[in-house]
Formats: C-alpha cells, sequence, structure tokens
C-alpha cells in the first residue's frame, strides 16, 4: 500500500510540474498586450519570444540526456524548475525587449529539460 501511494504522490507532483510549465506559454498570451504597449513593440515581436523558447526547447531536449546521466533525473528536474522560475521572474521585471529576450533562452531550456525527461516518466 505504502508504494501505491508514494507513485500517486509522484505522479500528482510531476502533474503540478506540467501545469506550472503551460504557465510560461499563456502568460506571454495573456500579458503581452500590455506588455508590447508598454515597451512599444509591435504586436508581431511575440513571436520572437516564442521562436526563442520553442528553439531553447528544442536544445534542451536533445542535450538534457547527457546531464541526466552525469547528476540523475531529480537534480536535472529540479535545476530545471529552478531555471524556469528565476528566468520568469526576470521575463516579470523587465523593462526592455531585450531583456525578454534573455530571459526567454532559459524559460525556453527550462521548460525542454522538464518536459523530456518527465514526459517518458509518466508514459
Amino acid at each position: 500500500m505504502k508504494t501505491q501511494n508514494k507513485k500517486f504522490a509522484v505522479i500528482i507532483f510531476i502533474y503540478l510540474i506540467f501545469v506550472s510549465l503551460g504557465l510560461c506559454d499563456s502568460l506571454q498570451g495573456v500579458a503581452w498586450p500590455s506588455i508590447h504597449t508598454e515597451m512599444k513593440m509591435p504586436l508581431d515581436s511575440a513571436g520572437i519570444l516564442t521562436t526563442i523558447m520553442f528553439c531553447m526547447s528544442a536544445v534542451a531536449s536533445v542535450t538534457i540526456f547527457r546531464a541526466i546521466r552525469k547528476f540523475g533525473t531529480g537534480s536535472v528536474t529540479f535545476v530545471c524548475v529552478i531555471t524556469t522560475g528565476v528566468a520568469l521572474i526576470g521575463y516579470s521585471i523587465s523593462r526592455n525587449f531585450l531583456w525578454l529576450v534573455v530571459s526567454a533562452i532559459p524559460v525556453g531550456l527550462g521548460q525542454g529539460g522538464v518536459e523530456t525527461r518527465l514526459t517518458p516518466h509518466v508514459a
């Protein structure tokens, strides 16, 4: 019975991590109308940020397994989650588009790392 409770707790924890990863993408969609007005950026500049995040996510998904072999799944997942959180703080306090671009890089890397490792684990 204890093993079953532990598996259930792990699945719930992973589910919460996946939900939090979805916040990154939806945050930009909800906040961009205000951001682009405040920074006086064209509306389509959001595509640049999205492209950077997706490219960094792809880079992370290709390279993450080397880090997992060296440091373990838990450590790598923890670092990816922390990286994404810190990058989102940078995203929220940015005052210009360049800082948004810089913050989009670790957001994408963190998202890609977590998704790549946890999706097979859940499956």
